[in-house]
């Protein structure tokens, strides 16, 4: 395997139901981080890595992917969106724009 040029970090956070900043995982983050990787696959992406992460702040827009070192941060994301996110931004280059998170959807952690 190549060293990674890039990492897309997926949120797996769970909190309880009913918690006012809800959680990825309860939002579908598990499904999200499987199609990633099955994208990753069908792609042959030996350059990218996805990998499971703890809470990194979007929770009221999860699930939340990062692309690092890109600085890129998706929100909302869901399986389906899974494949314009490999294609596009790791293949062609191109952020996603219509699932781009912009800093004051950030909260502070509690």
């Amino acid at each position: 395997m190549a060293m990674p040029e890039r990492y897309l970090f997926v949120c797996i956070n769970e909190r309880p139901d009913g918690h006012p900043r809800g959680s990825c995982l309860r939002r579908g983050a598990d499904d999200v981080f499987n199609e990633l990787r099955e994208a990753q696959g069908r792609h042959d992406l030996v350059n990218i890595k996805v990998v499971y992460s703890g809470c990194m702040e979007a929770c009221t827009s999860g699930p939340v992917v990062a692309v690092m070192p890109d600085n890129v941060w998706y929100g909302g994301v869901t399986a389906e969106d899974c494949e314009a996110i490999i294609v596009e931004h790791c293949v062609n280059d191109r952020p996603v724009d219509m699932l781009r998170l912009s800093p004051d959807e950030f909260i502070a952690p509690d």
